[in-house]
């Protein structure tokens, strides 16, 4: 049962978060596809080592934005690298918001203090997966700090 659960997970997990990014994509809906190593450096060269980067692509779907934030649906698409969404969210210009590792920690701090939340607002909301020919759906509510956000968590 375990050999049957880790190979649902590698190969056909639907895994779905809910991030609120510091600054709104051009498109609505879209994939950031960028080639990622399992070593990030940080702000400075989220996407890691050249030499060791390997495909993949993050799906993004607009949730609601105020013109400044957006909420947004996150699915790994293709890969599954260290910090995926984390990574390309910061490469395409648009960090999760509250990532002390990616963001931008004097923008970071600004907007924690404006909206009184304090933390990384990234949240795993849902894995589908077929185990033995069964399909499982997991959901997960997001966490009620995520209220200070206003409109932005979703309800």
């Amino acid at each position: 049962a375990a050999a049957a659960l880790q190979a649902a997970l590698a190969e056909t997990a639907v895994k779905q978060y809910r991030g609120v990014l510091v600054g709104v994509p051009p498109a609505r809906r879209g994939r950031w596809a960028g080639a990622l190593s399992n070593r990030a450096e940080g702000r400075r060269n989220p996407r890691g080592v050249t030499a060791e980067r390997v495909s993949a692509e993050t799906a993004y779907d607009l949730v609601s934005d105020n013109g400044f934030l957006a909420s947004a649906d996150l699915t790994l698409a293709v890969g599954g690298r260290t910090h995926q969404i984390r990574r390309h969210a910061a490469s395409a210009g648009s960090p999760i918001f509250g990532d002390r590792r990616y963001g931008n920690p004097r923008r970071n701090a600004q907007l924690q203090e404006r909206y009184g939340f304090d933390g990384m607002a990234l949240h795993a909301s849902l894995l589908r997966l077929v185990v033995d020919g069964v399909a499982f759906e997991f959901e997960a509510p997001l966490p009620a700090s995520w209220s200070a956000l206003g409109a932005l968590d979703g309800s």
